[in-house]
């Protein structure tokens, strides 16, 4: 028999070990060097539906993302801010509009999804709210939400948006103790009456019935000898039930107390090791059935029920894994994966114990804030909500701040975005912030994810659109109409031109004469156009990569050229001098076009005078355009081209000379793309030349040479153009 009183003896020792024992926590402490206030009391604390931590304190509204904290402060020029910093109670609606109630400008509402604060203002300041003072929310399933503060509460019913105000009589008391008693600090819900609501006043316990609306005060015992209280009596700071009839109260001279709301009896439960200045305790809640929260001036830890034991956690300022050192735990909470956070004056105690895993499918990462050209951008909607928006082309530098409430090291955090028209593949990091400078006008869609594990992602809350704006006159099709529409006048005008050109040979000239004329000036009417469609084709080509600097080169290139043959399409013949002019202008624009993949070089004998000798337009072009095209585009090396000009006797020697692959490789090449035209400008400058031998009898030829190394390879081809010397005398005749 004793053998077994021992066992149970020792049971029950074990037991209680257990069951008094605080849970091994550490803890990772955020204070002021993190963007938190210092010496400011938290009102208040609540997570909203994206994992977020607010909490209310003395100077402001902060928000925690789980990676950085965000200061909401009061901005007088500002309606869209808050009222005031001074935030005394918090509470989250259905529609995840956060409701902050403030210490003399009532109520502020921020509106998540737009980023911003509507105000409900009091009556004495022009608003429709009848008390000033906010402490605390409750919303019953009758959308009613009831306010309470000082003085007295308030049924705000929130479908007809319509208010009432109530308040506590009681002609016996003083007016100071009247006051204090109407100085409601915190209410609950009767888990057995739907109809009684609990509220906590600065001097002691209320019940209200809302269907009367009638209040029942409720004494509470003598403050124990010792405690030095400004009070009537105890100020009830906050409530909880830990069973139908069991309801506990956070107070602020007695301790923590236990009110019995069938057998209207108190007890007390204070910390006897506790010196009676510390007593104050400010938050509390239900751990499990047997086991409270208890968050006091300078402690934080567990009350075991049945033992009636305290544990509280070490804060020690020499270990920065214990709970943060200092005073006034004003809140705590867990938020939806378990996380414990306990805020304080001076910290905000984020708690770890082992096999705490993060739940990847509470909540998603999601983009925090957006800054563009580094400043903080402001958008219709508030950056997690952000779908789309647009920018101007000036602000092509931007940043995506990235947020993700798993509420463990950041450092741990492993990330990885793309920016589809920019990456190709996911690019992963360590670090929560994206930054893409220089961004060209464009659409763009940003794409981010975040993991513990590498293995295992979690997609992020939105996938913005975003596009910079392209100024009408820079984007493509607008350059291409462009290019048409001149093309199309300059083609026009020059097909102008050519027509009375036919029309004056054909009434001046004699029948052969005026026959040859008439077949010289179609064949320019036919080179022309012919070099017109390649140009064109090339300026679209650069048009549709989008290299706008190369394009508008290449256009001005292209205009200074047709401007020049236009001059030189007038007349029959033109000088030695203009024909190289704009031979020159040709081969810049033919080097530009291929990247000055070639050198060139002009030489004409020094005797020669150039502004004497005439020649046909164009006479040169068609062979030069010759070399490049089928001799040096197709080498892979840089190429050279020649063009030398001399008298010899009585003619004029023009030799077209490079160094590419040959005429043979030309035409293999030719022959393997499958294309057949034939070269229309090399026809027709043969032509001109035989008209040029009829109409002068002088012998003009055209001598093509193929050029060979001293390993007997194709290096190249020269082609050596006779024609006669002709001077001003010679045309008019």
């Amino acid at each position: 028999m004793v053998y077994r009183v021992q066992i149970i003896f020792i049971l029950c020792l074990m037991f209680l070990e257990g069951v008094c024992q605080k849970p091994q926590l550490s803890f990772r402490n955020l204070d002021y060097r993190d963007g938190l206030p210092q010496s400011e009391f938290p009102e208040e604390m609540i997570e909203d539906h994206l994992g977020r931590i607010w909490i209310g304190y003395t100077n402001g509204l902060y928000c925690y993302d789980g990676i950085s904290v965000t200061h909401f402060s009061a901005r007088i020029d500002d309606s869209t801010s808050l009222s005031e910093n001074r935030i005394q109670s918090l509470y989250m609606d259905p529609d995840h509009k956060i409701w902050i109630g403030t210490r003399n400008t009532g109520i502020n509402v921020y509106d998540s999804e737009k980023g911003r604060f509507t105000r409900i203002m009091p009556v004495d300041q022009g608003g429709q709210l009848p008390i000033p003072r906010i402490w605390g929310f409750l919303e019953d399933q009758d959308s009613i939400l009831w306010i309470i503060g000082k003085p007295g509460i308030v049924k705000h019913n929130l479908v007809l948006n319509s208010y009432e105000h109530i308040q506590y009589e009681d002609k016996s008391l003083s007016p100071m103790e009247l006051e204090w008693t109407n100085t409601f600090r915190s209410i609950k819900q009767d888990p057995v009456e739907a109809d009684i609501l609990w509220i906590g006043t600065r001097a002691g316990l209320l019940s209200f019935s809302k269907s009367s609306k009638r209040f029942i005060k409720h004494p509470m015992p003598a403050i124990p000898q010792g405690i030095t209280s400004m009070d009537v009596d105890y100020m009830v700071m906050d409530m909880v039930f830990s069973s139908p009839y069991d309801l506990w109260c956070a107070t602020w001279a007695g301790g923590l107390m236990q009110y019995n709301t069938n057998s209207k009896l108190w007890a007390h439960h204070r910390e006897v090791e506790i010196p009676s200045e510390e007593q104050s305790v400010y938050c509390i809640g239900l751990k499990d059935k047997n086991t409270l929260w208890v968050g006091s001036r300078k402690l934080f830890g567990t009350y075991h029920i049945p033992t009636q034991q305290y544990e509280f956690y070490e804060n020690n300022k020499d270990d920065p894994s214990s709970l943060a050192y200092g005073y006034a735990v004003g809140s705590y909470l867990f938020t939806r994966d378990s996380a414990l956070i306990v805020a304080s004056a001076y910290a905000l105690s984020i708690a770890s114990y082992a096999g705490y895993i993060p739940d990847m499918d509470r909540t998603q990462p999601f983009i925090s804030d957006i800054w563009v050209n580094d400043e903080m951008k402001s958008f219709p909607s508030s950056a997690p909500y952000l779908k789309s928006f647009s920018l101007r082309e000036d602000e092509n530098s931007i940043r995506f701040m990235l947020g993700w409430p798993v509420f463990i090291e950041s450092s741990e955090l492993m990330w990885r975005y793309k920016l589809e028209g920019i990456d190709k593949d996911w690019i992963e990091s360590s670090q929560n912030s994206v930054h893409y400078p220089g961004l060209k006008g464009r659409k763009y869609t940003f794409h981010y994810e975040a993991s513990l594990d590498g293995i295992n992602w979690s997609s992020g809350r939105t996938t913005p659109e975003f596009s910079i704006h392209i100024p009408f006159w820079k984007q493509p099709l607008f350059i291409l109409f462009n290019v048409i529409i001149v093309g199309g006048i300059l083609y026009f005008f020059y097909k102008i031109r050519i027509e009375g050109i036919r029309k004056e040979v054909d009434l001046k000239s004699e029948y052969n004469k005026r026959i040859n004329e008439l077949e010289m000036a179609a064949l320019r009417a036919q080179m022309n156009p012919h070099f017109l469609f390649n140009a064109l084709n090339s300026i679209k080509s650069y048009i549709l990569k989008e290299d706008k600097r190369a394009a508008s080169r290449y256009l001005t290139k292209f205009s200074r050229l047709m401007r020049t043959i236009l001059n030189n399409s007038k007349q029959k013949f033109i000088t030695l001098k203009e024909e190289l002019d704009a031979l020159q202008l040709f081969i810049e624009f033919e080097e530009l076009r291929f990247s000055k993949n070639f050198l060139y070089e002009i030489n004409v004998d020094e005797n020669i005078e150039k502004d004497e000798i005439y020649l046909p337009p164009l006479m040169i072009q068609p062979f030069v355009e010759n070399a490049i095209w089928h001799g040096l585009m197709h080498k892979d090396t840089q190429g050279k081209l020649q063009i030398k000009v001399y008298k010899q006797q009585d003619v004029l020697k023009i030799s077209v000379k490079d160094d590419g692959v040959g005429r043979q490789k030309s035409l293999e090449l030719k022959s393997k793309s499958g294309s057949k035209k034939k070269s229309y400008g090399l026809q027709i400058t043969d032509d001109r030349i035989k008209l040029i031998k009829d109409k002068f009898g002088i012998d003009s030829s055209l001598e093509i040479l193929d050029l060979y190394n001293d390993t007997n390879k194709a290096a190249g081809t020269e082609i050596i153009l006779t024609i006669p010397v002709l001077t001003r005398m010679d045309i008019e005749n």
